[in-house]
């Protein structure tokens, strides 16, 4: 007999939030990044065909402080399944 229900959305709800923070500390650790206005900027600033990452997280007053970083291959693998994890969430 079980002990209580099993809740499969709650599981995975949790499940994703761990992750998401996982695929986050990750990143924030292999790119230096610091947070300025949001955590890691957009999916869209990652490009997987050369392994990189466009971040902005200086504060200037004039002008753009950006650049553009080289990731480790270990976590632009985790950036692609972290996507395909997302794609997944979308058909459940």
């Amino acid at each position: 007999m079980l002990a209580g229900a099993i809740e499969p959305e709650a599981d995975i709800r949790a499940f994703h939030n761990r992750y998401v923070y996982y695929v986050w500390a990750l990143l924030t650790f292999s790119t230096g990044h610091r947070d300025v206005t949001a955590p890691m900027g957009k999916l869209g600033d990652f490009n997987p065909y050369q392994r990189t990452w466009w971040i902005s997280d200086k504060e200037r007053r004039h002008g753009l402080s950006a650049r553009t970083l080289v990731i480790p291959a270990t976590a632009a693998r985790q950036v692609e399944l972290y996507l395909e994890h997302l794609r997944q969430l979308s058909i459940y």
